[in-house]
Protein backbone atom coordinates (compact mmCIF):
# COMPACT_ATOMS: atom_id res chain seq x y z
CA UNK A 1 0.00 0.00 0.00
CA UNK A 2 2.95 2.34 0.36
CA UNK A 3 4.29 1.98 -3.29
CA UNK A 4 0.50 3.02 -4.11
CA UNK A 5 0.83 6.11 -2.22
CA UNK A 6 3.94 6.88 -3.62
CA UNK A 7 2.73 6.45 -7.29
CA UNK A 8 -0.36 8.54 -6.26
CA UNK A 9 1.94 11.19 -5.30
CA UNK A 10 3.99 11.45 -7.84
CA UNK A 11 1.03 11.20 -10.28
CA UNK A 12 0.29 14.94 -8.42
CA UNK A 13 3.71 15.89 -8.83
CA UNK A 14 4.04 15.01 -12.15
CA UNK A 15 0.16 16.21 -13.24
CA UNK A 16 1.11 19.80 -11.24
CA UNK A 17 4.26 19.67 -13.18
CA UNK A 18 2.72 18.88 -16.87
CA UNK A 19 0.23 21.63 -16.07
CA UNK A 20 2.95 24.29 -14.95
CA UNK A 21 4.77 23.66 -18.18
CA UNK A 22 1.63 23.51 -20.34
CA UNK A 23 0.96 27.41 -18.70
CA UNK A 24 4.84 28.11 -19.13
CA UNK A 25 4.04 27.10 -22.94
CA UNK A 26 1.11 29.06 -23.23
CA UNK A 27 2.77 32.43 -21.93
CA UNK A 28 5.85 31.91 -24.39
CA UNK A 29 3.27 31.69 -26.98
CA UNK A 30 1.24 34.56 -26.37
CA UNK A 31 4.10 36.89 -25.48
CA UNK A 32 5.71 35.48 -28.57
CA UNK A 33 8.05 32.73 -30.02
CA UNK A 34 9.82 35.34 -32.20
CA UNK A 35 10.17 38.74 -32.30
CA UNK A 36 7.31 39.41 -34.77
CA UNK A 37 4.64 36.92 -33.06
CA UNK A 38 2.35 37.11 -30.09
CA UNK A 39 2.81 40.35 -28.07
CA UNK A 40 6.17 41.31 -28.47
CA UNK A 41 4.85 41.65 -32.47
CA UNK A 42 2.05 43.67 -31.68
CA UNK A 43 4.16 45.91 -29.77
CA UNK A 44 6.71 45.94 -32.41
CA UNK A 45 4.38 46.42 -34.88
CA UNK A 46 3.00 49.60 -32.76
CA UNK A 47 6.60 50.44 -32.61
CA UNK A 48 7.31 51.26 -36.29
CA UNK A 49 3.59 52.78 -36.74
CA UNK A 50 4.78 55.30 -34.16
CA UNK A 51 8.15 55.76 -35.75
CA UNK A 52 6.40 56.66 -39.19
CA UNK A 53 4.06 58.63 -37.50
CA UNK A 54 7.28 60.51 -35.72
CA UNK A 55 8.57 60.97 -39.19
CA UNK A 56 5.75 62.48 -40.59
CA UNK A 57 5.62 65.19 -38.00
CA UNK A 58 9.49 65.96 -38.53
CA UNK A 59 9.18 66.45 -42.00
CA UNK A 60 6.06 68.35 -41.62
CA UNK A 61 7.67 70.33 -38.70
CA UNK A 62 11.55 70.82 -40.74
CA UNK A 63 10.21 73.80 -43.56
CA UNK A 64 8.87 75.83 -40.42
CA UNK A 65 11.86 75.16 -37.95
CA UNK A 66 14.23 76.40 -41.46
CA UNK A 67 11.47 79.34 -41.61
CA UNK A 68 11.80 80.50 -38.04
CA UNK A 69 15.84 79.71 -37.64
CA UNK A 70 17.08 83.30 -38.96
CA UNK A 71 15.04 84.94 -36.51
CA UNK A 72 15.94 82.37 -33.59
CA UNK A 73 19.58 83.42 -34.42
CA UNK A 74 18.96 87.43 -34.26
CA UNK A 75 16.75 86.17 -30.75
CA UNK A 76 20.15 84.47 -29.40
CA UNK A 77 22.62 87.19 -30.44
CA UNK A 78 20.36 89.73 -28.80
CA UNK A 79 20.29 88.07 -25.76
CA UNK A 80 23.89 87.08 -25.78
CA UNK A 81 24.48 90.69 -26.22
CA UNK A 82 22.01 91.64 -23.54
CA UNK A 83 23.42 89.15 -21.19
CA UNK A 84 26.93 90.12 -22.05
CA UNK A 85 26.10 93.66 -21.29
CA UNK A 86 24.78 93.07 -17.90
CA UNK A 87 27.43 91.21 -16.79
CA UNK A 88 29.78 93.83 -17.74
CA UNK A 89 28.09 96.20 -15.71
CA UNK A 90 27.79 93.99 -12.80
CA UNK A 91 31.91 93.80 -13.02
CA UNK A 92 31.92 97.55 -13.15
CA UNK A 93 29.89 97.67 -10.41
CA UNK A 94 31.35 95.46 -8.56
CA UNK A 95 35.13 96.58 -8.89
CA UNK A 96 33.74 100.34 -8.31
CA UNK A 97 32.54 98.55 -4.35
CA UNK A 98 35.74 97.15 -4.54
CA UNK A 99 37.68 100.33 -5.13
CA UNK A 100 35.53 102.27 -2.53
CA UNK A 101 36.39 100.13 0.31
CA UNK A 102 39.76 100.17 -0.57
CA UNK A 103 39.75 103.56 -0.67
CA UNK A 104 37.79 103.45 2.62
CA UNK A 105 40.78 101.00 4.22
CA UNK A 106 43.37 102.84 3.09
CA UNK A 107 41.88 106.12 4.63
CA UNK A 108 40.97 104.24 7.73
CA UNK A 109 44.76 103.41 8.34
CA UNK A 110 45.87 106.87 7.12
CA UNK A 111 43.55 108.67 9.52
CA UNK A 112 44.72 106.28 12.42
CA UNK A 113 48.42 106.35 11.65
CA UNK A 114 48.12 110.14 11.73
CA UNK A 115 46.20 110.45 15.19
CA UNK A 116 48.72 108.23 16.95
CA UNK A 117 51.68 109.67 16.06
Amino acid sequence: MAMFEGEQNLNVTLQRYQSALSALVNNYITFGLTHNDGLRGEFRQSAHKVENQLKSVDSALQPLIEQHEPQVRIYRLGITALTSVVLILVLIKSFATFYQAFVNVLTFFYRCRRQYQ
